[in-house]
């Protein structure tokens, strides 16, 4: 089972006081992904934290945990028996902001158009869903 939980930023302050972390709960069985998604997120934030997990059990397990996640960006089809779309639908409800991601085109009526990033992507197009999950850049 793989999982990883990779900082994005680092033990720097910047102007004297340091922002505080942000984290995101990716579900992506693609660990290939994991590091070029890292690469991006550093990037666009270097206070942003990615936890990645590879099915929907382990991220409803790290849901229920008492770790406190801003977003969640899940992909729409995961190698285990559960989708990220189940994930979504238990999920969007909550005050955490969620997007899904998917190499396949989705029409879902309940999916607004800046809750989807379709893979494969550039980081202008991960920046860009990141800064909608997560409320704007600091």
């Amino acid at each position: 089972m793989i999982e990883s939980r990779l900082k994005t930023g680092s033990a720097r302050q910047e102007r004297g006081r340091r922002p505080r972390v942000r984290k995101l709960l990716v579900v992506e069985d693609d660990s290939d992904l994991w590091l070029a998604m890292t690469t991006f997120a550093f990037q666009f934030d270097p206070w942003l934290e990615l936890d990645f997990v590879p099915n929907a059990n382990l991220a409803r397990e790290r849901l229920h945990s008492s770790i406190e996640y801003d977003a969640i960006l899940t992909d729409f089809l995961l190698a285990d028996s559960d989708n990220g779309y189940a994930l979504y639908r238990e999920w969007r409800g909550d005050p955490k902001r969620f997007a899904m991601m998917s190499s396949m085109p989705l029409s879902l009526p309940e999916l607004a158009e800046n809750e989807f990033l379709a893979k494969p992507f550039t980081g202008r197009e991960l920046r860009r869903a990141l800064n909608s999950l997560l409320g704007g850049r600091r």
